[in-house]
């Protein structure tokens, strides 16, 4: 017999089995049937399980560890988490302040302060060496800013004289940020001018430090300063042949008062825009262009 022929032969009697034949007559050779297929169906079972577990099924998850070492672990692993965000964030705020030192950035070489002085002397201790590269007189700065240059630089560790020490000098000039003059014929709001820095008429003079976080400049009649327009809040910048030349044009402080001084001329009072005693690291200028 021909395998259609047995097939439709099967097809046949699976149609009278569900539609001709009573339920009670056809449930009495259902289990005879089930032993017919055990051969085939046994081995597809065993096949089926052996896949399902070679694909990763689902195993129940076991844990012989107790439930307080669990929740033990889970508040270290926490704590491990939160200390790694603090550590990333410093190091965010580190790098940022870096950046604002700009173009010189890969010029300078960044150094730990361990330590200050703020007695009769402005110094900062360092936690370097002549070792990493550090000489007496290279300038030191922050951010923008000049802090001072370096002193005493000794086998273990190194220290910075403070521009407000008063042993420290600087020659510099006076700038300030103004609005622009609209142009002719141009009617414009006030808010719509630019800002431009712009040097004020007056030479560069020599700063010097005066403790306490000052610096004073006592060298500009007292009629020329205010002819130029100097007023709080004006930037002193370095203009100083015999500092480096990647530190020209930094600030070294902002004007706070100008009181009148001796002969009619102008006391002029000069602070950092921070508190240079209190700085974490400072950059030194170990290298040059």
């Amino acid at each position: 017999m021909r395998f259609n022929q047995v097939f439709y032969l099967l097809l046949v009697l699976s149609a009278v089995s569900a539609f001709v034949l009573p339920h009670r007559l056809s449930d009495r050779f259902r289990p005879f049937a089930g032993t017919l297929l055990t051969p085939v169906a046994q081995p597809s079972r065993s096949m089926a399980a052996w896949l399902s577990g070679r694909g990763g099924g689902p195993v129940a998850p076991t844990d012989p560890r107790p439930a307080d070492a669990v929740v033990s672990e889970n508040i270290d692993l926490k704590q491990s988490v939160a200390k790694l965000t603090f550590d990333l964030n410093e190091l965010r705020k580190v790098n940022a302040e870096r950046e604002k030192l700009g173009d010189i950035r890969d010029l300078c070489t960044p150094v730990t302060v361990i330590g200050s002085e703020s007695t009769a002397r402005q110094i900062l201790m360092l936690r370097s060496s002549s070792l990493a590269g550090l000489t007496k007189g290279m300038a030191v700065l922050h951010e923008r800013d000049i802090v001072g240059v370096l002193d005493n630089v000794g086998p273990a560790s190194a220290q910075v004289r403070l521009v407000s020490d008063p042993k420290s000098s600087v020659r510099a000039h006076f700038a300030s940020f103004v609005k622009a003059a609209a142009a002719p014929g141009q009617p414009v709001s006030d808010d719509e001018l630019p800002v431009q820095f712009v040097r004020l008429n007056l030479p560069a003079m020599l700063v010097e430090g005066a403790g306490n976080g000052r610096m004073l400049c006592r060298h500009i009649a007292l009629t020329d300063a205010e002819k130029a327009g100097l007023a709080e809040g004006a930037w002193v910048v370095v203009d100083d042949p015999d500092w480096p030349k990647e530190v020209q044009g930094r600030r070294v402080g902002v004007v706070k008062k100008i009181n009148k001084g001796a002969k009619m001329m102008a006391e002029i009072e000069i602070r950092p825009e921070v508190d240079l005693l209190r700085l974490k690291e400072v950059m030194v200028l170990t290298r040059g262009r």
